[in-house]
């Protein structure tokens, strides 16, 4: 058994015009704290690995609302148990392949955050509107994740669905995500889900 501890620190400077109309638009410039994470990846032999990793940044707002509070969440809780050579399987709290940026690390990223399209509009930067991407959720997960260039890969899992921050199934229908993976050289990489 092996494992090690990581963390990371990000903050980032917002600044957004107001809007003479919205009373919410624009109205929290300043610095945020982005991420504050810790957290722990170890394995068993080479059989299984786990990831387990939380979040002192975790922005709790209201909708169309300038006022927000940090909170400590879970990000990260899975463990992954290989059952034949690279195929393995995942269980737990965790993010499936369905948004590419989701597979950039929040410490690889060119720019401090997310598109629009992935992390949503903010109510401080415009109405309300959640990401595309249905973030992470409990589930589980049958994958092969190609560990090096010029590779394909696969993931089909089967989760709850339900809001990144719920802790169950809110609607009794599973979510069943499908995607596909191309690795090229140089971090590239293309995700058809």
């Amino acid at each position: 058994f092996t494992w090690q501890p990581f963390g990371y620190l990000r903050m980032q400077y917002i600044a957004v015009q107001n809007h003479p109309n919205v009373q919410f638009v624009g109205r929290d410039d300043g610095f945020e704290l982005q991420h504050a994470r810790i957290g722990a990846r170890g394995q068993l032999g080479e059989r299984a690995a786990f990831v387990i990793s939380i979040d002192g940044a975790v922005d709790e707002r209201a909708q169309n609302t300038p006022q927000g509070k940090l909170r400590v969440g879970l990000r990260d809780a899975y463990a992954d148990f290989k059952i034949y050579q690279q195929v393995a399987v995942r269980g737990g709290y965790f993010q499936t392949w369905v948004d590419p940026h989701g597979l950039v690390a929040d410490t690889a990223r060119q720019f401090i955050d997310k598109p629009i399209e992935t992390r949503g509009m903010r109510s401080t930067e415009g109405w309300y509107t959640p990401g595309l991407p249905p973030g992470r959720s409990l589930g589980a997960a049958l994958r092969l994740d190609p560990p090096r260039a010029n590779q394909l890969g696969f993931e089909l899992a089967v989760q709850n669905g339900a809001d990144e921050f719920a802790s169950n199934n809110d609607n009794d229908k599973p979510a069943v995500p499908a995607a596909l993976l191309a690795r090229f050289p140089s971090e590239g990489f293309l995700v058809v889900g």
